[in-house]
């Protein structure tokens, strides 16, 4: 999660993968999923509780709701 710019724009969440130089998976609000994850990614995360949790702190920092479970993929 970061926010460059408060009150600017609006922050953001994503999913960056360490072991491909970096890559950044933006997540959509609207789907609830990370845009172009790799299916092996959301299989090893997908399911996680942790993982979960983690999205959802996000989620209530950039203060949006969310009423069912994220999913990664």
């Amino acid at each position: 999660m970061e926010n460059p710019n408060p009150g600017r724009r609006p922050g953001q969440l994503h999913f960056q993968d360490r072991s491909n130089k970096g890559a950044k998976y933006p997540f959509d609000f609207e789907s609830g999923k990370f845009e172009g994850l790799p299916r092996s990614i959301e299989k090893a995360v997908g399911n996680n509780p942790a993982f979960i949790a983690g999205i959802r702190k996000g989620l209530a920092a950039l203060g949006e709701g969310w009423t069912c479970a994220p999913t990664s993929g």
